[in-house]
């Protein structure tokens, strides 16, 4: 069984992220997780989620609008240097919404701290349900794993100090909340929209890079690392230039022209 496409319950999808601002705090879900013990927890402070900006994720993402208030003027202050950076994934072979009038849906995934955290639907004896797959390095080499071929695009958008434990455990809570009785491709984009609402730490850049999940977390360990198809491709760098609307159309623009024409080079098996 598929999800059917862009198949949304508009009242639950509100329900859900009204879960994702208002509901109970990391702190509690996490604090379950550890059996009440919150020794892990006392570095991390949550942002007010009212201050979020009101956007589709995926869009947000792409013409990197800061997703906190906060983030527009940043701190000059604030010291990143023990975070972890957040990719938002999916494939380098759709448009951006505003590129595009019928836009496919895509099956968009979270990179950080080395594991991708995504949605996959599985067959059971009560039928099928919305399960989490948080998946490593060994994963990605599988060739079972169809969801997880290659290239995949990464855009940065923003960064957070919850371990990966945090991360999985997080994760975990936002699937439950997602709608189970309609299954549809709607799902990816919200659970990307619910993990990123409650993990995000600091603000973005401009960065993308695509390869295969491989290429992306080596970029992301070492900036300079080289571009190439056997290594994976920086489409921008962080500190792009877009300090007008226009230039954050050109951005996008050029990204995404940029990923298909490589996502067609990949797929035929060209070497660079």
């Amino acid at each position: 069984m598929l999800f059917e496409q862009f198949k949304r319950n508009r009242n639950r999808a509100s329900v859900f992220m009204e879960r994702m601002m208002n509901g109970i705090s990391n702190h509690e879900i996490l604090a379950k997780i550890s059996g009440g013990g919150g020794k892990f927890l006392d570095h991390v402070y949550e942002l007010p989620k009212d201050q979020m900006t009101k956007a589709s994720f995926p869009n947000a993402a792409k013409y990197k609008l800061q997703l906190h208030a906060s983030f527009d003027k940043p701190d000059p202050n604030a010291d990143y240097s023990d975070h972890s950076s957040v990719y938002l994934v999916g494939r380098p072979n759709r448009w951006a919404r505003g590129l595009s009038q019928k836009p496919k849906p895509c099956h968009w995934s979270i990179y950080t701290g080395g594991r991708v955290y995504h949605l996959k639907l599985a067959d059971g004896t009560q039928g099928s349900s919305i399960v989490l797959r948080d998946d490593s390095r060994p994963d990605w080499q599988d060739p079972l794993e169809t969801d997880l071929a290659n290239p995949f695009i990464a855009y940065h958008i923003w960064v957070t100090d919850y371990h990966e434990k945090q991360v999985s455990g997080i994760a975990k809570w936002v699937v439950k909340q997602l709608d189970h009785h309609e299954l549809s491709t709607a799902a990816y984009e919200q659970f990307v929209s619910g993990l990123g609402i409650r993990i995000i730490r600091g603000p973005s850049n401009t960065a993308a890079i695509i390869g295969d999940l491989t290429h992306i977390a080596n970029h992301d360990n070492a900036p300079a690392h080289p571009s190439g198809f056997h290594t994976g491709v920086r489409l921008a760098d962080p500190d792009e230039d877009i300090s007008t609307w226009a230039k954050r159309c050109y951005l996008i623009y050029r990204i995404e022209t940029d990923a298909r024409g490589l996502d067609i080079c990949w797929k035929r098996g060209r070497l660079g």
